[in-house]
């Protein structure tokens, strides 16, 4: 999968769910991750890739699950860096879904 949206740190708009070939935003292991469900009547997810692997096994992506409400984001992090990279793997199964970057650092 080519990752060609980018979710900048500290953009005063989120970037919308890209579905098709994932969201990617950089990592310093102090991100965490404003995201908001713009549908009003079903609950969504996402999930963060661990591109990493234990004894040659792959680790299961982390989902999260983004409750009904347009108004109210939720937030998840931090992801240090040993086990998340860099960059992080954002994966979504809805367009409903927008994702804004925040360091703490």
């Amino acid at each position: 999968m080519s990752r060609t949206t980018q979710v900048v740190k500290g953009t005063p708009a989120p970037t919308a769910s890209d579905t098709t070939n994932g969201n990617q935003a950089a990592n310093d292991g102090y991100s965490f991750l404003e995201v908001t469900n713009a549908n009003g009547a079903a609950t969504r997810t996402f999930s963060v890739q661990l591109p990493n692997s234990v004894d040659g096994q792959t680790i299961t992506s982390r989902t999260y699950t983004v409750p009904v409400s347009a108004s109210c984001p939720i937030y998840v992090g931090p992801f240090p860096t040993n086990f998340y990279g860099p960059i992080l793997l954002i994966d979504s199964t809805s367009t409903d879904l927008s994702f804004r970057a925040i360091s703490l650092a």
